[in-house]
């Protein structure tokens, strides 16, 4: 095999290969993204869990003790079309066996995982308490919290004032030399 036969196969076998070990590393990265965002949901109610939970339910069949006895604190319903709610605490799933498919929301954060799309997790989790706004300049609060956002930085800057100090430059119009800053003095950059 001369080196351009090499290269060509490697290249094919790059193509080949690379979507798979890129899938995979991204639903291993997934999967330790739902364990670390939703730690008070392992190890029983991960979505394959509940899938499986509610087909074999269904039919009458149990899964493992300490599965049972960790589903059996949530409220479970049938619905339409084949759909299953389980609520557990303050969260609600939405179990799709025949897809499947899952749902979760919480009040403070929620995921759909679809393993037969090619992006099977979808995670939602708020990061701040109020809302911020973003753009090219940086990040604020929302400009419905403008006036209170406005007093907590006067309130904040008021100790500063107190101590002699300023947010207004304070000592910036002099040359690092002790010169004026109209000229006259040394300048060093």
């Amino acid at each position: 095999m001369d080196i351009f036969e090499t290269l060509a196969f490697v290249v094919i076998a790059g193509i080949v290969v690379g979507p798979f070990l890129m899938k995979k590393r991204s639903a291993a990265k997934s999967e330790a993204l739902f364990q670390s965002m939703f730690p008070d949901l392992q190890p029983h109610f991960h979505p394959a869990t509940l899938v499986e939970w509610v087909k074999v339910h269904r039919h009458g069949s149990t899964l493992a003790e300490d599965v049972e006895a960790a589903l059996a604190q949530a409220a479970y319903e049938e619905k339409d079309e084949g759909l299953a709610i389980l609520r557990y605490g303050k969260g609600k799933f939405t179990v799709d066996p025949n897809e499947p498919r899952v749902k979760y929301w919480h009040p403070e954060r929620e995921f759909k995982w679809q393993p037969k799309r090619k992006v099977p997790w979808w995670f939602s989790t708020p990061i701040a308490e109020r809302s911020m706004d973003s753009s090219d300049s940086g990040s604020s609060w929302s400009s419905s919290d403008s006036a209170h956002t406005a007093a907590a930085g006067a309130a904040a800057a008021v100790p500063f004032a107190a101590a002699g100090g300023a947010f207004d430059g304070g000592g910036a119009s002099q040359t690092w030399e002790g010169g004026s800053a109209g000229g006259g003095g040394k300048t060093s950059y």
